[in-house]
């Protein structure tokens, strides 16, 4: 039920953005993620955290994440493609994001639990939807597929 939910509301967002594409000056932005929550919780499950940094120019996101992922494995997240729109459905400080890379670190013997891995490397997409806070700082909740969300504090510079 709540996966259906997710996919109904990351489409509806997708279909009906209509935000402004995010400003022309580039933006550099720091990063973290002190939580994930899994749909499916497991005993295998380890505690979730994520650093990383971002540019942001013209709707164009880039950016590299560190984090060690659901089975405790040192992981990281590469996406040189991305896109950002701010004033989602005209509510100011609602942001919709999304991006597309390549994951690496799910390795032996949790290599199955992400599509598509090869040798520790995947491709993935991940949408997010957030709100922006006074003095730079946003807060953003990154869709992880069908496997959870991840809580994530950001810091414009």
């Amino acid at each position: 039920m709540f996966r259906t939910f997710t996919s109904g509301l990351l489409f509806g967002v997708l279909l009906h953005a209509g935000g402004a594409i995010a400003g022309d000056e580039p933006v550099f932005r720091l990063q973290m993620s002190p939580y994930a929550y899994h749909f499916d919780p497991s005993s295998e499950h380890r505690h979730v955290w994520m650093v990383g940094a971002e540019m942001q120019h013209s709707g164009i996101i880039h950016g590299i994440t560190y984090f060690k992922n659901s089975f405790g494995q040192n992981s990281a997240y590469i996406y040189p493609w991305g896109g950002a729109y701010e004033n989602i459905f005209g509510v100011e400080n609602l942001f919709f994001k999304w991006s597309v890379g390549v994951l690496y670190g799910y390795k032996h013997p949790y290599e199955n639990k992400i599509p598509f891995n090869h040798n520790g490397f995947a491709p993935a997409i991940v949408p997010a939807i957030g709100w922006t806070l006074p003095s730079g700082f946003s807060t953003q909740l990154n869709i992880l597929g069908t496997s959870g969300l991840m809580f994530q504090i950001s810091k414009d510079l």
